[in-house]
């Protein structure tokens, strides 16, 4: 009798293991493994949204887990070496910082290098890889269009004071 009741609780035992092991498994067997969710582990930043284990970010935000705001690769210190319409080719040192509270916009440091009135400071637009400025500091009105490709920011840019209007481009090389 005891027999029995053994044969009958290994028998219970056996069909709540096999139930459990089906509601993961399947196959004859149990062999087959439950599909695995490539989003299961995957943590997208900003209102980005996983597919297929890759993130789609928003608008105005980039990078594998859509981590970055646009504006984040145009920030740094910039060697700069431009050529105006009405001065000499001059070389200085531009800081562009990114704004905290908006990913398209930047903060340009010393533009131009024009010291008359202490650093210009401008504010700038990104769209993608592009930078635009329109600004005025100082009384001197910045227009402004460029391009980044990798470290170097290439610019071309007009600046309005006193009623004289300069055209520049720069090529800004990132060194941090």
């Amino acid at each position: 009798m005891n027999v029995n009741r053994s044969f009958a609780a290994t028998a219970v035992l056996v069909m709540v293991v096999h139930v459990i092991v089906l509601q993961a498994y399947s196959g004859p067997f149990c062999e087959t493994a439950p599909p695995v969710d490539p989003c299961a582990s995957v943590i997208c930043k900003n209102g980005g949204t996983c597919n297929n284990g890759i993130c789609s970010c928003p608008v105005n935000y980039e990078g594998e887990f859509c981590q970055n705001a646009v504006n984040a690769k145009f920030a740094g210190i910039y060697n700069t070496q431009e050529t105006c319409s009405m001065n000499a080719p001059s070389s200085y040192t531009i800081v562009i910082a990114a704004d905290a509270n908006d990913p398209t916009q930047v903060i340009i440091n010393n533009l131009g290098n024009y010291s008359s009135c202490g650093t210009i400071v401008l504010n700038g637009t990104i769209s993608g890889s592009q930078l635009s400025i329109d600004d005025t500091e100082c009384g001197y009105h910045f227009t402004a269009s460029g391009t980044l490709n990798g470290t170097v920011i290439s610019l071309t840019y007009s600046v309005t004071y006193n009623n004289v209007t300069e055209t520049c481009t720069a090529t800004m090389n990132k060194t941090q």
